[in-house]
């Protein structure tokens, strides 16, 4: 990831602009999931990117060395790409609203091309694939010392059989506290505790908001406030 897109990541998670246009699942589509069996995508951690203000300063060599700095907090403390709870959410609630069947999706894919991911998980009706388009700790422009966390996931919903899109959007979530932003230490402390906590919110706040105003599905829980 260069600095350029790297920038352009974070600007575009922080002002909640979609890149891609937001496509429900219609009620034709969704009365037929019902009986049908759905997989979810398996794909490995995303990069966890540690922005601190040090690092910006070093062009390409900086982005590394956020990319890495971030990927030995999550491998530390072991924390998930939170695409893994959002698909895992989504797929229990289609499952328990549409009386779907769930087939084992073991296999890790890394393409975006819906044949290469409906080649990959052979044998089922539906396909639902959750990617990570950022995921980073980043400062705030008026503390440098102090952090939010930044996340940011495309959606999408594939009828195999037919080979396209049937419910697709991006969602974007900041979470941290604006009155008493905490530190870097703050964030690591007790196992990282309040990161964990933070990244949890985020996904929640994404499963939420795929499962109202895409798939039409009650709220289970109250989502916790976006950005």
């Amino acid at each position: 990831m260069t600095r350029p897109v790297l920038a352009l990541l974070l600007a575009s998670a922080l002002c909640g602009c979609n890149s891609i246009a937001t496509k429900p699942l219609s009620p034709e589509h969704a009365s037929a999931l019902s009986g049908k069996t759905i997989a979810l995508a398996q794909r490995a951690n995303a990069d966890f990117t540690a922005m601190t203000a040090g690092k910006t300063m070093f062009g390409p060599f900086g982005v590394a060395s956020m990319e890495n700095a971030g990927n030995a907090i999550a491998r530390k403390f072991g924390i998930d790409d939170p695409a893994r709870q959002i698909g895992t959410s989504l797929t229990d609630r289609l499952i328990e609203s549409h009386g779907m069947f769930r087939v084992a999706s073991t296999h890790a894919v890394r393409s975006d091309r819906i044949g290469s991911l409906i080649a990959s998980y052979p044998g089922t009706d539906y396909l639902l694939d959750v990617k990570t388009i950022v995921w980073m700790m980043n400062y705030l422009p008026s503390d440098w010392s102090r952090y939010r966390i930044a996340y940011g996931a495309h959606f999408r919903l594939i009828d195999a059989a037919q080979r396209n899109v049937i419910a697709e959007m991006e969602c974007r979530s900041v979470q941290g506290e604006d009155d008493d932003p905490p530190s870097m230490t703050q964030l690591l402390q007790n196992q990282a505790a309040l990161l964990k906590e933070y990244v949890e919110k985020n996904g929640r706040f994404c499963s939420g908001l795929i499962a109202t105003e895409l798939l039409g599905l009650p709220e289970s829980e109250p989502p916790p406030p976006g950005p």
